[in-house]
């Protein structure tokens, strides 16, 4: 990745790939589109999307204590352009769940600084 604001193109099989666990997902029962996006982690180790999409599903499913760290972890990998605004949103109102508002509001000040 050569510059933040231009992310590397998502490989079209792996796009897919998350397309599909989306429509599979039931949000009354998280756990197995949990474990197809951990699959697709171990599949994408690294990957920052992937990382990003696993702490949604957590988020999803109410634990959101294990979301934050797999969002902090997409952050730390490189996520960019429209995915990195979409986590920073979500990271933001699960820290404010968990109680840390002052890192909420910090990361609401970093949406502003990924869309400028």
């Amino acid at each position: 990745m050569t510059d933040a604001r231009r992310p590397e193109p998502l490989p079209s099989e792996l796009e897919a790939t998350i397309a599909e666990i989306f429509e599979r997902r039931d949000r009354e029962h998280m756990q197995p589109t949990i474990d197809a996006f951990l699959g697709l982690l171990a599949e994408h180790p690294g990957r920052p999307e992937v990382l990003y999409e696993v702490g949604g599903a957590y988020d999803t499913a109410g634990e959101e204590e294990t979301a934050a760290g797999y969002y902090e972890s997409a952050l730390a990998a490189g996520l960019a352009g429209e995915t990195l605004r979409k986590c920073l949103l979500q990271y933001g109102s699960t820290l404010r769940l968990l109680g840390r508002l002052e890192e909420s509001v910090a990361r609401a000040r970093g949406i502003r600084r990924a869309l400028s």
